[in-house]
This record gives structure tokens, C-alpha cells and sequence, in this order.
């Protein structure tokens, strides 16, 4: 636990960023990376945790955008 935690602050923001997107943009295009998302937001909510303000607007953004996937899916099917 400690050496990941070593390995997230070597990380910078952009590179969290980064692998955030490419995981929501490969579910936005149907692939399935339920648990690659989990393990980025696990990353970022660590961060946050720590009291980053990039992480926990991130953090944000990702929660915002996973219930408007949800909701679209439910409202549209897409």
C-alpha cells in the first residue's frame, strides 16, 4: 500500500488526467473497463483525499459524467 502510494504522488496530474479520459472514453465506445475505472478513481480519490483540489474536481467530473452515462442509458438505451 505504501509503495503505491509512493507511485500515485510520482504521478503527475496530467498523467492521472490522462489515463481518467482514456477509460471513459473506451466505455463511451463500448468497451467494458468497469474495473480500470475503479482503479484510476481509487488513484484520484486518493489524491483528493490528501486534499488535492485538481483531484477532487476531477474526482467530480468523473462522478458527474458515470450518472449522466447511466442516466442516458436508462432514458435512451445509448
Amino acid at each position: 500500500m505504501t509503495n503505491q502510494t509512493n507511485q500515485i504522488d510520482k504521478m503527475d496530474k496530467t498523467e492521472l488526467k490522462k489515463i481518467a479520459e482514456t477509460c471513459v472514453s473506451i466505455v463511451k465506445n463500448g468497451g467494458v473497463l468497469e474495473q480500470a475505472q475503479l482503479e484510476a478513481d481509487e488513484k484520484i480519490a486518493e489524491l483528493a483525499a490528501n486534499g488535492d483540489l485538481d483531484a477532487i474536481k476531477l474526482l467530480n467530473e468523473r462522478m458527474q459524467d458515470r450518472e449522466e452515462l447511466k442516466l442516458r442509458k436508462k432514458l435512451f438505451g445509448v
